[in-house]
């Protein structure tokens, strides 16, 4: 199976089943995205224009202007509804489009270190692309570096970037000049793991935590504004109420409000359910249990939720849990 392609060929992840390529953009200033600076200069624009035609009017008729003059000049009043149309057109796109997003508000950069953000785009049917923040790890020190520690050991513990994509992280690696995912110790040779004993001290298991993260699958449950911003902002409700709005122009003005409330009505209940199954999602997510696990030259009791690779468990017919 071929993974990689002439539209997926990206210099900062080598080829793999998920991801199809990376970027690196930094979020720009609000006054500098273009969802903000040309359309504050177009409105400026046109309260100018609609200042000069009043004071210009004023002047040339003392007290109220014939019926005649009394409308703003056809440039205006078509020139303000077109701006307010194409600016929430604009913002509404940087909504439904991750790559018109990165365009008007962000800027695109080559170092990972100037980069806030990636935008990552994976292979068709693996999802959507999306935008995740770039992060800085000080702790993480990736295992591709162990044996260069006894060389540049400031380099091997200086901070770590990484990004997490569909609940995998992907570190960086300065010498390579990719994106990696986290290496995890499963293809060893099977006597370097009848050699283990574990971790030695508290600070390497907490390094681990911080590398590898909690032994769980987390379900996170949104609030109800922040699902219901995600369906008032989906194209085809969008459509309805613009729909709506071009109803209410008509004298029967009243049964397009109702048609309005009944639309806002159905997506509540929409959000109501999407919450509700994501709760019942969540009551099925596994117990953590207590499990023993050799640590600092001897065994504890902890949960199973706190375990990391390398960790050396004892399985008891008692236990339960999975490691």
């Amino acid at each position: 199976m071929a993974m990689a392609n002439s539209s997926c060929s990206s210099s900062l992840i080598p080829p793999n089943k998920l991801i199809c390529s990376v970027a690196l953009y930094r979020r720009l200033p609000f006054p500098l995205r273009l969802t903000v600076w040309p359309w504050a200069l177009a409105y400026a624009f046109l309260s100018a224009w609609a200042v000069l035609w009043y004071s210009s009017t004023r002047n040339n008729f003392q007290g109220s202007p014939p019926a005649s003059t009394s409308h703003p000049p056809w440039g205006l009043l078509v020139a303000a509804p077109v701006a307010g149309i194409t600016h929430a057109l604009a913002l509404l796109f940087t909504l439904w489009s991750v790559r018109c997003r990165c365009a008007l508000n962000y800027r695109e950069v080559r170092e990972p270190s100037s980069a806030d953000t990636v935008r990552v785009t994976p292979h068709p049917h693996r999802g959507a692309a999306a935008l995740v923040p770039l992060q800085h790890d000080e702790a993480a020190v990736a295992e591709r570096k162990e044996g260069e520690r006894g060389q540049c050991g400031s380099d091997a513990s200086g901070p770590s970037l990484f990004f997490r994509f569909q609940e995998r992280r992907y570190t960086y690696d300065p010498t390579r000049g990719v994106f990696e995912k986290l290496p995890l110790p499963t293809k060893l040779p099977f006597q370097e793991y009848k050699q283990m004993y574990g971790y030695r001290t508290e600070e390497d298991v907490q390094e681990a935590l911080q590398r590898y993260g909690r032994n769980e699958f987390h379900i996170p449950i949104p609030g109800f504004t922040e699902l219901f911003r995600e369906h008032a902002s989906a194209p085809f409700f969008v459509f309805q109420m613009f729909c709506v709005a071009l109803w209410c122009l008509d004298e029967y003005w009243y049964y397009a409000i109702v048609t309005g409330l009944m639309l806002v009505a159905f997506e509540c209940t929409v959000v109501k359910q999407r919450l509700r199954n994501l709760k019942e999602l969540r009551g099925m997510e596994a117990v953590s249990t207590k499990v023993l696990v050799y640590r600092a030259k001897k065994w504890i009791t902890v949960l199973s939720t706190e375990l990391v690779p390398r960790d050396v468990v004892c399985l008891t017919p008692s236990t339960h849990g999975t490691c």
